[in-house]
């Protein structure tokens, strides 16, 4: 389950990480003028593709810490396992 939750936040950060450079580099906007339809840079594009970088990031890094956690507590359950209470 730890292994599956940090493997889910990679994938975020991966992905956010992709799809924001993608949107800062190539997200047009249609516009059609006398018949004729062409494509311009759209205006928000820097700022769409920071965003989603930035929340694919922030994201991924909670799931990463949510692993981390689990990681912790199982450890110190198996120690208390381990050491004989008397």
């Amino acid at each position: 389950m730890r292994k599956f939750i940090s493997l889910i936040g990679w994938l975020f950060i991966i992905s956010g990480l992709i799809i924001g450079t993608y949107l800062c580099l190539y997200l047009t906007k249609p516009v059609v003028e006398y018949g004729v339809t062409y494509y311009d840079p759209h205006p928000l594009k820097v700022l769409y593709g920071l965003i989603t970088i930035a929340i694919g990031i922030f994201l991924g890094c909670v799931l990463l810490g949510i692993s981390e956690i689990i990681k912790t507590k199982l450890r110190i359950v198996n120690n208390q396992k381990q050491t004989p209470s008397n």
